[in-house]
């Protein structure tokens, strides 16, 4: 049920569907949203793509500045960020979900209530969490072997707006406006590259570029909150129910935390059990294959809202999953293929001579997290749905994939060989559990008389 106060009554509007004559395949469930998730997804696809250049184009600017050991400690402490700011992401697609569930319903009161509330719930424990990193700067620095604890204090700055920007894309998301959402990411990712190369030129080294990073977040927040002015124009009160919140915002984080552990333990162990430059030449490695993983990520951020909306007005959404994982398949595969092919020539391009070592783990580790990526479209969906089985795969598997780590590091070929594996366990576990391919999609059991509360129905009647 959509967690609005019964005292919210202004705006609602009582959801009334529409039959269709339509014939279509029953294996293809409802597909009347594709055409118009197409059109956004191509859309936010380019400036994803974009943004994507921009940040790649960020860490080869930077492997050629830091060299393979410094750009091995950047490489860490970002991947480590990654892990520690999983509740960023937790936060934009719970703020996403609700929503899209909330203007599904017509409750924009409910919008503007979720947005303000998070805000200010989002600020308080990214402060904490700045706290405790900079408390645990000195045992961090220990373990990933870095001489300063200076960067780890720059990371814990950066924690703070890392954490408040996705209150603003998650409702732009919700909302649908991938315009602006493109543009947000867009302008993060030049913000980034500005900032950093600026200040590691000045010789701030791995604490300038870290540098980046806070200027990124901190753009992507303040344009993010301008076409949302709109929620905010209204100063009357609404409430929501945030206990139900909560409980999807733990499902949401559970499920986030697995999967950061699932792409990012690799660099953080690499980074711990080799020599610094050994965790350069993965870290080179790791930029390819974060490049398959993050290139097909519009197909899912469009995705998202839309299986919400069919989920909360009780529509089967297993035809977008089905769409937006072939989508994925079309855009990875080339890469990969092409990692396989050239991996000399798109090292030495892109890292110079220095890195030769990574040649050999481009094409594997590409493959790997082209599997991954069909991994976050999964894990997408059944959050859109509700789904609970597969949030008892995914934390399995990144429990499966630390240990066979911490087993199994004898050569950095060897760790790229347990994260495919791991990515092919993700989604055969998946089928067998939770048959997304093979099934129908959890539907929405709550009636429109639950989700809209009775006194705004007798108004409009």
């Amino acid at each position: 049920m959509l967690p609005v106060h019964e005292n919210d009554t202004k705006g609602d509007l009582v959801v009334k569907q529409k039959a269709t004559t339509l014939e279509r395949p029953r294996w293809l469930g409802n597909i009347w949203v594709i055409p118009a998730a197409l059109r956004q997804g191509a859309l936010l696809f380019v400036a994803s793509c974009l943004a994507g250049a921009l940040n790649y184009l960020y860490h080869i600017i930077l492997g050629r500045m830091l060299g393979p050991a410094d750009y091995g400690v950047f490489s860490s402490l970002v991947a480590l960020l990654l892990v520690f700011s999983v509740p960023a992401s937790a936060v934009q697609t719970v703020v996403a979900h609700y929503t899209s569930s909330f203007q599904a319903q017509g409750h924009t009161g409910g919008t503007r209530a979720l947005v303000g509330s998070a805000l200010k719930r989002v600020l308080f424990y990214a402060a904490i969490g700045t706290i405790a990193i900079m408390l645990a700067s000195p045992i961090i620095a220990s373990f990933l072997h870095i001489g300063s604890v200076t960067p780890v204090l720059v990371l814990g700055i950066v924690f703070i707006p890392w954490l408040l920007s996705p209150v603003a894309n998650g409702a732009l998301q919700g909302l649908q406006r991938f315009n602006y959402l493109g543009v947000n990411m867009t302008l993060g990712a030049l913000g980034r590259i500005l900032v950093g190369v600026v200040l590691v030129s000045a010789g701030l080294g791995v604490s300038g570029a870290l540098g980046g990073s806070f200027a990124s977040c901190a753009v992507m927040l303040l344009y993010g909150l301008i076409p949302l002015a709109f929620l905010f124009k209204e100063h009357d009160a609404h409430e929501i129910n945030m206990r139900e919140i909560y409980s999807y915002s733990w499902r949401v984080l559970l499920g986030y935390a697995s999967f950061a552990i699932l792409t990012n333990t690799d660099v953080i162990l690499v980074k711990h059990f080799f020599a610094p430059t050994e965790a350069g030449y993965y870290s080179a490695a790791a930029a390819f294959g974060k490049m398959v993983l993050f290139l097909p990520g519009a197909i899912a951020v469009v995705m998202f809202p839309k299986s919400s909306h069919l989920y909360a007005v009780g529509k089967d959404a297993a035809a977008i999953l089905k769409k937006s994982l072939l989508c994925v398949i079309a855009l990875c595969v080339p890469v990969v293929i092409a990692y396989f092919m050239a991996p000399n020539f798109l090292v030495g391009l892109l890292f110079g001579e220095a890195y030769s070592a990574t040649v050999p783990l481009v094409g594997p580790l590409g493959l790997a997290m082209g599997l991954y990526a069909l991994g976050n479209v999964l894990l997408l969906y059944y959050l859109s749905v509700h789904s609970v089985a597969f949030l008892r795969v995914i934390p399995a598997s990144a429990l499966i994939q630390v240990i066979s780590l911490a087993i199994f590091h004898q050569t950095l070929m060897q760790v790229v060989v347990v994260m495919m594996i791991n990515g092919l366990l993700v989604l055969a576990l998946s089928e067998i559990f939770c048959r997304g391919l093979t099934g129908r999609s959890p539907l929405n059991t709550c009636s429109v008389n639950q989700i809209v509360p009775a006194k705004s129905q007798d108004s409009q009647n």
